[in-house]
């Protein structure tokens, strides 16, 4: 082999070499973007955090552990209800969408704190964007973890549907259930009903159609 040869030979390798760096360094950017996704969404939706109580005047209590998420619709939505002047139930809320076992429990205290036995108490999430648009006005009752008479579940789904959104009935298929659950532990041999709400984004986004959610909430 010549001396030319060798020389193409080795820019050749030394070419093939950066291609391999490059990929492997965009392979690296690749996972380190990934991690740091992770990172937020466990930051975010997993961690447990304190809860908030906001005076009502009803004898139960509306509770969302993901309400207080910066940005999020269901803040918004809550957010607007404020200084209306409506008879609007207590709320105890929390920004932990991941229902953490901690943040429950602290809903619980809190709900303890400032309520101690209410007559009922609801809780509510929202679909995101995981609905047809079929369903757009849904309010679906969460049916895996409840606790309730059929008389007062069947007064709410009546309740729901005179205000023009559709009550549906989940079995479970929007996830949720981890604070539900902890508080029917808690409250059920005091409450007459505990239920999980899952809102569609139509009810949520429509600040004036959720406070009349939130009025029929606290006339149960």
């Amino acid at each position: 082999m010549t001396t030319s040869e060798r020389s193409r030979s080795m820019t050749d390798s030394l070419d093939e070499t950066e291609e391999i760096l490059d990929l492997a360094l965009a392979t690296l950017r690749n996972l380190e973007y990934s991690f740091k996704k992770m990172e937020r969404a466990l930051s975010t939706s997993k961690l447990p955090t304190s809860s908030t109580f906001l005076a009502g005047s009803t004898d139960g209590v509306v509770c969302s552990a993901g309400a207080l998420i910066t940005g999020s619709s269901l803040t918004k939505a809550i957010e607007s209800t404020r200084g209306s002047g409506r008879k609007l139930p207590p709320l105890a809320l929390a920004s932990d969408s991941g229902e953490a076992e901690e943040t429950n429990l602290d809903i619980v205290r809190t709900i303890r704190k400032h309520m101690g036995s209410p007559r009922y108490i609801v809780t509510l999430r929202s679909s995101g964007n995981s609905l047809p648009m079929d369903t757009d006005e849904s309010v679906f009752i969460g049916t895996r973890y409840m606790h309730g008479s059929s008389r007062i579940v069947s007064k709410l789904e009546d309740g729901i549907r005179k205000i023009g959104f559709e009550p549906v009935m989940d079995q479970g298929e929007f996830g949720g259930g981890a604070l539900v659950f902890t508080l029917i532990e808690n409250f059920a041999h005091e409450s007459d009903l505990i239920v999980e709400l899952t809102l569609s984004q139509g009810v949520v986004e429509n600040h004036d159609r959720f406070l009349e959610l939130l009025l029929l909430l606290g006339e149960i």
